[in-house]
């Protein structure tokens, strides 16, 4: 057990002195820029040796604890202390070898964000299949040309749409507002040919009245003369002695003035439903008959 103490011991300290060597080797290396390829390099190197290391002390581990269970245990914990120890260091020097992918990662994510900020002021669909941060620089300035044309595009043709419609919109008030003007002028038309045809009737009406009075005074004229005629026959067959009362013209006379006098009043009646309606040849023709027939009874 001693013998064997011993071994693992021996073995521990070799391995670990070789650890503790690389320690301010490794804890020295710190990379702050891509510049840096000597460090990242020897970062690279340290680990690989210590990883070396690190696989040769596992598998003398291996080795240990085949002997007895112990061993192992006591093995196990030594490697365990000594991988507290390499452990660490493997990460730092890990950490410090990928600088420059952390850094490209980080000069990528950047670069898709501009260029999809670039792209968003043109309404620009995020598509997977455009792989902003792989693009080289003309690739994508010929995306940004294409989209902002397509955006464009879309402005003018909204634009376009907007003009017409607004168009349309005041072409239609037009056509209506022509429409409600054309409306209230037949309006205006039929109520002065209504107020027209009023005055016409009103006037029509007058001019009849005006006819009937005069025809009126004509007949009374005409009575009075027929009387002071009678009034004279009857003077004469006083005188006369005449038995007879009246000659054959007188009574020819007295029925003729009856007919002319029914004719008129008849015909007076019939214009008056009439009223000419404002025709002025129709007018003329009644005159012209009532002056016949009052020259009739002249005769």
């Amino acid at each position: 057990m001693a013998t064997m103490d011993m071994v693992i011991q021996s073995d521990y300290s070799a391995f670990l002195q070789a650890a503790e060597q690389h320690k301010a080797k490794v804890y020295g290396i710190v990379v702050t820029d891509i510049s840096q390829k000597h460090e990242m390099k020897r970062a690279k190197e340290e680990r690989l040796e210590l990883k070396r290391l690190r696989l040769a002390m596992d598998k003398r581990r291996v080795d240990l604890k085949k002997d007895a269970l112990a061993y192992c245990e006591k093995v196990q914990r030594l490697y365990n202390e000594f991988e507290a120890l390499v452990v660490p260091m493997e990460l730092h020097l890990k950490h410090q070898e990928e600088f420059k992918e952390r850094h490209d990662a980080m000069v990528r994510e950047d670069l898709i964000i501009n260029r999809t900020e670039e792209l968003m002021q043109y309404n620009y669909k995020a598509n997977t299949a455009d792989k902003l941060g792989d693009m080289a620089e003309g690739e994508f300035e010929e995306l940004v040309a294409t989209t902002k044309k397509a955006f464009e595009d879309e402005l003018e043709r909204k634009r376009l749409e907007d003009v017409a419609a607004e168009q349309l919109r005041i072409e239609n008030e037009r056509l209506k507002a022509e429409k409600e003007k054309a409306k209230q002028e037949e309006k205006e038309r039929k109520d002065r040919e209504k107020h027209e045809e009023s005055l016409r009737l009103i006037e029509s009406e007058r001019k009849l009245r005006e006819e009937k009075e005069r025809v009126e005074k004509e007949l009374e004229v005409s009575r009075r003369e027929e009387k002071a005629l009678r009034e004279q026959l009857e003077f004469k067959q006083t005188y006369k002695g005449d038995v007879q009362i009246k000659s054959d013209s007188e009574k020819a006379y007295e029925i003729k003035e009856n007919k002319v006098i029914k004719e008129i009043t008849a015909y007076i009646l019939k214009a008056q439903k009439r009223a000419y309606n404002g025709d002025e040849e129709e007018k003329s023709r009644h005159v012209e008959y009532l002056v016949k027939k009052f020259a009739e009874l002249k005769k």
